[in-house]
């Protein structure tokens, strides 16, 4: 466990594998209604997806610790927590609400991927902030 604190990118490395094999066996579609616009996405697209943005994030913290910079350990835990945790929300709100409550399911929808849009920032942030630290 404290290999995953001082090596965070393993976190994220190590989720790749769970995250496939979840859309994988998965074979639902996460439908989000937004004004007008209907949107499908295959659980196994969407997976593989974020599976990628994992492995660039899980790259990047990876390539801070070779080349010696010094991350932030605050904003690491804020964007590790408000990435994964909204995912997770992501993943398992769908099996909580039944068709009945689809404009709230949307909503959530919606409200988590911002989340977990804004967390990237706190990843930028992180990253910037190192590059320039001595």
């Amino acid at each position: 466990m404290n290999n995953l604190v001082r090596n965070h990118y393993l976190l994220f490395w190590l989720l790749i594998p769970v995250i496939l094999l979840i859309g994988f066996f998965d074979d639902r579609a996460l439908d989000i209604s937004i004004h007008d616009s209907y949107y499908v996405f295959s659980k196994y697209h969407l997976s593989s997806f974020i599976s990628m943005i994992f492995l660039v994030i899980g790259f990047g913290y990876w390539l801070m610790i070779k080349l010696e910079k010094r991350l932030s350990i605050w904003l690491i835990w804020i964007h590790s927590i408000l990435t994964i945790g909204g995912l997770v929300l992501l993943f398992i709100t769908p099996y909580f609400f039944n068709d009945n409550s689809l404009s709230t399911l949307n909503a959530l929808f919606v409200l988590t991927g911002l989340v977990i849009i804004f967390a990237q920032l706190f990843y930028f942030l992180n990253i910037i902030l190192a590059i320039f630290r001595k």
